[in-house]
C-alpha cells in the first residue's frame, strides 16, 4: 500500500537515524530499508545509517512527482502493475462516459489487466485513427517534453546531494 506522507516535513538541516524516520513517518523498519534500495541515500556507508534531512526531503519529493506526472497522448496508467503503458492496440474499446466525454478501455501489455482513461475528442480521434491503421499508440507521442534551458541557473540542481562528513557528530549533538 502506498502512502503520500503529505503533511510530514522533515527538517533539512537535521540528521535522522532509521529509528527517527520510523517515528517521524510511522512506518516499519522494512519500509526504510526498501526506501534505501529505491534511492534514499544514507550520509555514509557505515552502519547504523544516518540520513541528512535534505536527502529525505529530496527522496520523498521525487516520489510524489513521479506519481503526479501527466500522461502522454495514448499512454495509460495501469493501477495493477503501477506502470505507464501504451495498451495493446487490438484491445481498445471506446465508450461515452457519464458526462458524455469519451472514455477508452484496453489491456495492459505488462499484466493483461484492464486500463481505462478519459480523453478529449481530439485525443479520441487520434487513438481511433491508430486503431484503424493498426499502428502503435507510441507513435502519437511527439516528444513534447520540457527542455531545461538553464537561464539564471547556477548549475546546482535539487538532485545534487551535499553531504557533510560530520553528520554522525551532528546527530549526536542534536540528541
Amino acid at each position: 500500500m502506498s502512502r503520500s506522507y503529505k503533511n510530514i516535513r522533515p527538517r533539512k538541516h537535521f540528521v535522522y537515524t532509521v529509528d527517527d524516520l520510523i517515528r517521524l513517518f510511522g512506518v516499519h523498519r522494512n519500509t526504510v530499508s526498501s526506501w534505501v534500495t529505491e534511492g534514499l541515500r544514507p550520509s555514509d556507508a557505515s552502519v547504523p545509517y544516518v540520513f541528512n534531512g535534505a536527502e529525505v526531503r529530496r527522496f520523498h519529493n521525487a516520489r510524489q512527482l513521479a506519481t503526479k506526472a501527466t500522461l502522454r497522448i495514448g499512454e495509460f496508467k495501469c493501477f495493477t502493475c503501477k506502470n505507464r503503458v501504451f495498451p495493446i492496440i487490438n484491445s481498445l474499446e471506446f465508450y461515452p462516459s457519464q458526462d458524455g466525454s469519451p472514455a477508452v478501455w484496453g489491456r495492459c501489455p505488462v499484466c493483461e489487466c484492464v486500463v481505462q482513461k478519459r480523453v478529449n475528442e481530439t485525443d479520441c480521434y487520434k487513438i481511433q485513427k491508430c486503431c484503424d491503421t493498426n499502428t502503435t499508440l507510441a507513435s502519437l507521442d511527439e516528444g513534447y517534453d520540457p527542455v531545461p534551458v538553464g537561464i539564471g541557473n547556477n548549475g546546482a540542481t535539487e538532485t545534487d546531494a551535499r553531504y557533510c562528513s560530520n553528520d554522525r557528530t551532528l546527530h549526536e549533538w542534536l540528541k
